[in-house]
């Protein structure tokens, strides 16, 4: 075999000129340079069978499956990072799951579709001989593709949680305050800590989303219970007039009440 020094093409031994510029060609190729050459012939058309089968792990698969198993990784560190501050992190079962489905339908298509095989199997006979459709192709891009932006995007809901204040944990040090513990009203425990009473006043709405959903999983009223509920009336500019016994009182009074107690 023989390579043109002008144009790079390849062409027979017999060939005194090249078969794409006539260019007249030099000696023939080492046997070390022909098996080189042989050996990317094999692989290119490899690649080209490979692409047109729909099990085939492609360049996007890879790139899609590595993103979704960082994005697993990312998710852990998060979960670690919201537990110690007490933030909410409920929404995370939902990233795992999309990461999770994204990275096996990704890297691991011939498994599922083994699993597809043994499902029509219960279906149709000769299960074994069936292959994927174009349409089972297409469905496999598309579906990792969408989970994997899910994903992305829940880490991204993620990152900006994180710039909220954790006033689950502030509640949690107003009401440890040691100065605070010989009384037993509230008021002294917010006078205790007024910058931390502060900064979950100043949160809003983003507050009184979490601390109704604490209040409502919580089995008593204690101590926390009624600061996040203080916290709620003064947010909200309620009225004196609203007062409560217990935790449950407190829900059933501020989802019934009638718009006019709010103030501005």
């Amino acid at each position: 075999m023989k390579k043109c020094a002008k144009c790079r093409a390849y062409n027979s031994n017999e060939r005194q000129f090249c078969v794409d510029c006539s260019e007249r060609l030099s000696e023939i190729l080492s046997e070390q340079e022909e098996t080189v050459f042989k050996n990317s012939i094999d692989e290119n058309i490899e690649k080209l069978y490979n692409s047109n089968d729909p099990l085939y792990i492609s360049t996007l698969d890879k790139i899609v499956g590595f993103i979704s198993l960082l994005g697993i990784v990312a998710l852990m560190i998060l979960g670690v990072v919201n537990f110690i501050s007490k933030r909410s992190s409920d929404y995370f079962i939902c990233g795992y799951i999309v990461f999770v489905s994204a990275t096996l339908t990704a890297l691991t298509p011939k498994f599922l579709w083994g699993i597809e095989k043994l499902r029509l199997s219960f279906t149709i006979s000769n299960s074994d001989d069936a292959t994927p459709s174009n349409f089972y192709f297409f469905c496999r891009k598309i579906s990792e593709t969408i989970c994997c932006i899910i994903g992305v995007v829940i880490i991204c809901f993620a990152f900006l949680n994180l710039l909220k204040p954790p006033v689950v944990k502030y509640i949690d040090e107003i009401a440890s305050n040691p100065t605070a513990m010989m009384y037993s009203y509230t008021s002294a425990y917010i006078e205790a800590e007024p910058e931390l009473w502060n900064k979950i006043i100043i949160s809003g709405d983003y507050a009184v989303d979490i601390f109704l959903t604490q209040l409502e999983n919580a089995e008593q009223t204690g101590l926390k219970e009624q600061l996040m509920m203080c916290a709620i009336v003064e947010i909200n500019k309620i009225e004196d007039n609203f007062t409560w016994n217990t935790k449950d009182d407190f829900l059933f009074q501020y989802y019934s009440r009638p718009p006019e107690i709010i103030v501005g």
